[in-house]
């Protein structure tokens, strides 16, 4: 079942709210709107360790560039290892129980081709980790996070950056 997520911007806004809307159907239902760039990455850490760091999960040689608290519940982050952007949801609640989950990360305009460039679903402590080459462009990156015993997650925690971290 696709979410229905409200508008709650003015008039002058409905057009990104439109395409805000579509993008956030794709990163939280799952719908493929095209493909995508991306590169497949390192060996990932256990999906069942609650103590492994972001930087654990992309792999050697990534660092921290940027983060997102989905308030209550989990940290979106963007690792890069001088080449390569890796994205990394982790939880900060519900640890070891699985819960809605999502960690997307693209070139800008972002496609969010789940499977590709988004992983998504319920995890026990995080999602991703997913990566994108992309020198000489921005990239977009999300995340969202739902709390126990719901399957869609509320507007507060869906994260959705601008292109960024243009290299």
């Amino acid at each position: 079942m696709r979410p229905t997520l409200p508008i709650l911007f003015a008039e002058k806004d409905i057009q990104q709210v439109r395409v805000t809307q579509m993008v956030q159907a794709a990163l939280v239902a799952g719908t493929v709107l095209g493909g995508s760039l991306a590169a497949a990455g390192p060996a990932a850490a256990s999906p069942d360790s609650a103590a492994a760091s972001p930087e654990s999960v992309c792999g050697s040689g990534y660092q921290e560039i940027d983060s997102h608290d989905l308030p209550g519940l989990a940290t979106v982050y963007l690792l890069y290892n001088g080449s390569t952007n890796c994205v990394v949801t982790k939880k900060t609640a519900y640890e070891g129980k699985p819960t809605f989950i999502s960690a997307g990360v693209d070139t800008s305009p972002p496609t969010w081709e789940v499977g590709k460039t988004v992983d998504q679903g319920e995890f026990k402590y995080y999602a991703g980790p997913k990566y994108v080459h992309a020198p000489g462009k921005c990239v977009s990156w999300a995340g969202s996070a739902a709390p126990l015993g719901q399957q869609n997650p509320d507007l507060d925690h869906i994260f959705f950056s601008q292109p960024s971290h243009c290299d």
